[in-house]
């Protein structure tokens, strides 16, 4: 347990955890500030790892405002403990079925068939999607056309990186992607996003390039999907 921000960031660091439960009210880095250092990748933790808001403020809008913000589930003060043991069990029966690539070595590229293996994966996972997002319809509908107004110019600033041959910042954007994917339940995406992030950390442009038509390909089939559950 830490008592403020700052310390639940070296916890991070020091020791790998397949949840945070984040008290939004601490003294010197509240939860919010602490949950932006996680999302923007500055710990050893998963950017994607689940996170939990844990906060005396139960406002109408306040589930809204944490789950903008990068949290994946909220619980009020005083804490129920079932509603307690939900969130937990809701986020931790994922990672059970899933092993998050993170853990993975990147020291060598993985052959394109990696990606291909989840072809076969629903493109755009909904009810895990509605589940996180609890169902709020309204803040579906933003989470979908904000992807939906943002993949484009992530793919842009890609393509333009594989033109260049700038291997390492290739990968460091597929990173961004599969955080996208990842955030919007699309497994198939994020699996072809993450094989081009260790392609890159390994300098392996021949499949980086092979890697690139099938993420452009589960791009197009997502962008369609959602489009139709915003329609």
């Amino acid at each position: 347990m830490a008592s403020n921000g700052k310390l639940a960031l070296e916890a991070l660091n020091n020791r790998k955890y397949d949840l945070v439960l984040m008290d939004m009210q601490m003294p010197e880095m509240d939860g919010m500030e602490a949950t932006r250092h996680i999302r923007n990748g500055e710990t050893m933790a998963a950017k994607d790892i689940p996170i939990v808001a844990l906060t005396a403020h139960a406002l109408a809008g306040d589930r809204k405002k944490y789950l903008r913000s990068g949290l994946d589930g909220y619980v009020s003060k005083p804490i129920n403990p079932d509603a307690l043991k939900a969130e937990l069990e809701r986020f931790l029966a994922v990672a059970k079925k899933v092993q998050t690539p993170d853990d993975q070595s990147l020291s060598k590229a993985p052959p394109p068939s990696t990606a291909s293996s989840v072809a076969d994966t629903e493109n755009f996972d909904r009810d895990s999607f509605h589940e996180r997002l609890m169902g709020d319809q309204d803040l579906i509908q933003e989470v979908i056309k904000g992807f939906l107004s943002d993949m484009p110019r992530q793919l842009e600033t890609l393509k333009g990186l594989l033109d260049r041959e700038q291997w390492i910042d290739a990968g460091n954007q597929a990173h961004k992607i599969k955080g996208a994917a990842a955030n919007i339940s699309a497994p198939p995406m994020r699996e072809v996003a993450y094989a081009m992030e260790t392609a890159g950390n390994a300098e392996d442009g021949e499949t980086m390039r092979q890697l690139w038509s099938q993420l452009e390909e589960e791009a197009e089939q997502l962008t369609r999907q959602l489009k139709l559950e915003i329609a």
